[in-house]
């Protein structure tokens, strides 16, 4: 059995095919001689505006930002993670995977993704599972690592109640803490080839069938979920996006206009962050009769205004977290990364349970997109 940070991790090629090749990257369309010469006209006029160039040079900065920073951070977050950090958070994994042992085996992949890049994945496969065990998806969110545990609540949640199935996590490209950082991704799109690859991984190690397959989005991982659902529209099993956003272009958007000195510029580095091939849009159309939406009104990084909650149509979809008396009493924000769901309710329920509930409650009725 494979260890966190061995090197003895099995392979797993993933290809491109009809539903994900939408997915590749466009050939760079070269520009005619009329806009070479606007673009090169625009670029002098900058230079002699100073403050035309200023305004540009920060627009650069964002998308740089955005590129090199937070979209997934394991760039970033590697850099402030000390050695003794590092080996802590691989002995809380190692532990994690011995408290389970009992109920779970687990088994560490390197996927290469259609596009040749690299992704860590894990499968937890229920000791008694078969081939119609279901099997939950965890996209993360940014700012995290597998080793981070940041879904075990819920696997222990699931293992307290006896019910039997699968998990499996990852690592997007170049997020991981043994990856490289030339593996980054350069634009959006390729945070959702990674959660295909893992879906191809799933199928062909587990045999999942379709309609027992489950995702869990967090943050980032909600839009990159929801994108995955976007092009696997016969994925039917329950789903759960949980505070995330609209479009990450909306989150800038509303962060820039919280801030006075650059409230009058939230449109423009928007368009910048768009442009940088970072808009990851979340379509609320994908949710089915077994998806829910959560966001918290307090969430201080992606408030409401920038929330996919806002855009779904059918309210029945839309769960609310309400913090519970102990924590209300410290304020109504919530620490986007931080704050634990069993601080939180959902509809008078404690927030894990019901989460816990209902994603692997076998369907009622037959699913319908809405």
């Amino acid at each position: 059995m494979a260890t966190v940070g061995s090197v003895s991790s099995q392979p797993f090629q993933a290809s491109w095919n009809e539903q994900n090749a939408s997915l590749q990257e466009a050939p760079a369309r070269s520009l005619t001689l009329i806009q070479r010469v606007c673009k090169l006209a625009y670029f002098i006029f900058s230079i002699v505006c100073f403050p035309l160039g200023l305004v540009r040079l920060s627009g650069w900065i964002v998308s740089k930002i955005a590129r090199h920073l937070f979209l997934p951070s394991g760039w970033f977050y590697r850099q402030i993670l000390s050695l003794q950090m590092r080996r802590e958070m691989q002995r809380n994994f190692q532990a994690f995977c011995g408290s389970i042992s009992g109920t779970h085996t687990h088994t560490h992949f390197d996927v290469t993704t259609p596009d040749s890049s690299r992704v860590k994945a894990t499968i937890f496969r229920h000791r008694f599972a078969t081939d119609n065990t279901p099997t939950v998806l965890f996209c993360p969110s940014n700012a995290s690592v597998r080793e981070q545990l940041v879904f075990s609540p819920l696997v222990h949640k699931w293992i307290e109640k006896g019910i039997a199935c699968n998990f499996v996590i990852f690592d997007y490209r170049g997020s991981g803490l043994g990856t490289d950082d030339a593996e980054r991704p350069k634009r959006a799109e390729d945070l959702v080839i990674d959660a295909d690859a893992v879906l191809q991984l799933i199928r062909d190690q587990l045999r999942t069938p379709d309609h027992q397959i489950h995702r869990y989005g967090w943050s980032l991982g909600g839009g990159v979920s929801a994108n995955l659902g976007r092009i696997h529209p016969e994925l039917t099993g329950s789903y759960v996006n949980e505070r995330s956003f609209s479009s990450t272009s909306d989150v800038v958007r509303i962060w820039c206009k919280q801030r006075p000195l650059i409230k009058c510029f939230a449109n423009y580095y928007s368009n910048c962050f768009k442009r940088a091939g970072w808009d990851l849009v979340s379509p609320p159309t994908v949710l089915n009769d077994r998806s829910i939406v959560v966001y918290h009104p307090g969430d201080a990084l992606i408030p409401p205004s920038a929330g996919l909650a806002r855009k779904v149509q059918n309210t029945e979809r839309v769960r609310v977290l309400v913090s519970s008396a102990e924590l209300a009493a410290c304020g109504d924000k919530i620490d986007h990364h931080t704050e634990l769901l069993e601080n939180y309710e959902i509809d008078g329920e404690n927030a894990l349970e019901y989460i816990a509930h209902f994603m692997l409650q076998p369907p009622t009725e037959e699913i319908s997109v809405i």
